[in-house]
Formats: structure tokens, C-alpha cells, sequence
């Protein structure tokens, strides 16, 4: 047959034998086949009333051949493709302190560029206080200069004159408040 299936194959499925010169022995009689759609007989090729010779039967058995080997031949490939891959067995100890170090390294990476973060925060908190220190410092120095030399003999006797007259306004205002009778 075309199609790849022997008559032996398919006699052998469906519970007949075939003799080695093709004919098929078992179930059928040699006889017309009543129940046959085409009326065929199991003698001239057919099993059971299938006519192992229709076109369309054949269409169908390469089909099913085909899907069947293009299944197989993808399930090998991908099986192949598995393997070439090498995918470790995770229940290995070795792959398990492999994993260990991988991640123990991925954790100090992290730690380290965090740790770089907070340096690069705290040098640029540094600077911006160096650089307000350095605004008060000029600040103060601006207001020093601003003060009155105190070692100066003319500020000492303004001061003296400014002493001299709130003693004065002190000792007026307590003797007025003498001079005034009490309410009582």
C-alpha cells in the first residue's frame, strides 16, 4: 500500500490474518460483504467491509502518520534540547552552595552601592554645613567689625556721661516718690 500501512498491519488490527500471498483469513468468508458501503468484499482487500484500497483511507493513515511522527520527532527534540541545556538538579548540594555564593555576592554588591548612596547623602550634607559655617563665620566677622574699639578714651567717657545721668533720673525718681504722701 501507498500509504504505509500493510495489509498485514491492519488485518492484524482488526482481528484477521493475512496469508502471505495478501489474502486476508478470519472473520470474513471470501463473500460480499452486505454491510460494506461500497459493497466490496474482505477477499478483494477488505477488512470487516473497509476497503484497504479507497484513496480517502490512505489520505487518512498518512495524515495520522505524519502528525504521529511530527509529535515524536518535536518530543525528541525538545528532549535533546534538555539535555544539551544542562539544567542543574537543584537537590545537588554542590548547585546549592553554588546558588549560596552567587547570592551572598549579589547581596554585598547591593550593600556596597547602598552604602555609596549614604556616603554621597552624608559628603553632600557635609558640604552644605562647611558651607553655612563658612556664611556665619564671614557673618561674625562683619559684625566684629561693626563694634566699637572698647580700649577707646572717647567711648570710655560717653559711657561714663550716660552712666552718670541714669544715676540721676534713679535717684530723682525715688525721691519723688518720697515726697508723695501715702493714700492711706
Amino acid at each position: 500500500m501507498g500509504c504505509g500501512v500493510s495489509k498485514e498491519s491492519a488485518a492484524g488490527v482488526l482481528g484477521n490474518t493475512v496469508t502471505q500471498n495478501g489474502n486476508s483469513h478470519g472473520k470474513s468468508n471470501g463473500k460480499v460483504d452486505p454491510s460494506s458501503p461500497n459493497g466490496k468484499s474482505a477477499a478483494n482487500g477488505g477488512v470487516n467491509g473497509i476497503d484497504l484500497q479507497d484513496p480517502e483511507l490512505e489520505e487518512a493513515a498518512t495524515r495520522i502518520q505524519a502528525t504521529y511522527r511530527g509529535y515524536t520527532t518535536r518530543k525528541t527534540i525538545k528532549m535533546s534540547n534538555q539535555e544539551e541545556e544542562g539544567l542543574p538538579d537543584l537537590n545537588d548540594p554542590e548547585v546549592g552552595n553554588a546558588a549560596a555564593l552567587i547570592q551572598a555576592s549579589f547581596r554585598g554588591h547591593q550593600n556596597r552601592r547602598q552604602q555609596e548612596k549614604a556616603d554621597k547623602a552624608k559628603a553632600k550634607a557635609d558640604a552644605e554645613l562647611t558651607q553655612q559655617m563658612e556664611k556665619l563665620k564671614t557673618k561674625a566677622a562683619e559684625e566684629e567689625e561693626e563694634l566699637p574699639d572698647l580700649s577707646d578714651p572717647e567711648l570710655n567717657k560717653a559711657a561714663t556721661k550716660i552712666q552718670a545721668q541714669f544715676k540721676g533720673h534713679m535717684v530723682r525718681k525715688t525721691l519723688t516718690t518720697k515726697d508723695e504722701p501715702s493714700s492711706n
